[in-house]
């Protein structure tokens, strides 16, 4: 089993979760602690980890809103959050966010141990189904994209922005939109970057086919047109 111990803490440095990683390892369980937001929002919506804990003060807006964000991402991974201090009606928010289980301090780290344990025997989600939209295919448990039964070669910020265009094909999506989507709302980025990687991701995607499915909507942002796969 592997655990991903994302540290939301902003003020703490990662000690809480090196402490909880420390005592997870002495239970035989493989972990990797991270505290950028960005990188294990990437990690676990690759299905990278057999489950996340999140290790965090409180039960606020923004824990809800990562949790929602990961279970809308379809890893299959189990979440896990352990919190300082959460009020009752703040647990069951977390848990309608989408976390499996929620734990409040003082709990024994053992007792978290045997609590991923749990999750692990009720097995993981359900495999994401892969995406389609006409030549294009994207596999996010695999995290391998096709077009044409030709592999793309894609970096994990282009994989995740053909992700979010493959969702919503045929949609006018804007810059705001897909710096919301596919940086998480936590990279202090321009609308420029967007433009960056859709600009290398058209290199991949559409240019060696000849046939464009990125295009430009003057003024708003970007859309995926579907075309149809080559007999």
């Amino acid at each position: 089993m592997k655990v991903l111990i994302f540290d939301a803490d902003p003020g703490g440095g990662g000690d809480s979760g090196m402490r909880l990683g420390e005592a997870l390892a002495l239970e035989g369980i493989a972990v990797e602690v991270l505290v950028d937001p960005v990188v294990a929002a990437r990690t676990v919506q690759m299905a990278l980890c057999d489950a996340v804990v999140v290790c965090v003060t409180g039960v606020d807006d923004r824990v809800l809103d990562w949790c929602a964000r990961l279970r809308e991402a379809e890893s299959g991974v189990a979440l896990v959050v352990v919190a300082d201090e959460a009020a009752p009606e703040r647990v069951v928010a977390v848990l309608d966010a989408g976390a499996d289980d929620c734990v409040t301090r003082p709990v024994r780290l053992s007792e978290i141990a045997a609590r991923l344990r749990a999750v692990e025997r009720r097995g993981r989600r359900p495999r994401p189904a892969a995406l389609t939209a006409g030549s294009l295919t994207l596999d996010p448990a695999a995290h391998r994209a096709w077009r044409d039964d030709v592999e793309l070669e894609l970096s994990a910020t282009e994989f995740a922005l053909l992700a979010v265009f493959l969702r919503r094909p045929g949609e006018a999506l804007s810059r705001a939109e897909l710096l919301d989507l596919v940086w998480n709302r936590v990279e202090q980025e321009s609308s420029n970057v967007v433009d960056r990687v859709v600009a290398r991701l058209r290199r991949v995607v559409d240019e060696p086919f000849g046939r464009p499915t990125i295009h430009t909507v003057r003024g708003v942002g970007y859309r995926l047109d579907p075309d149809e796969p080559d007999e």
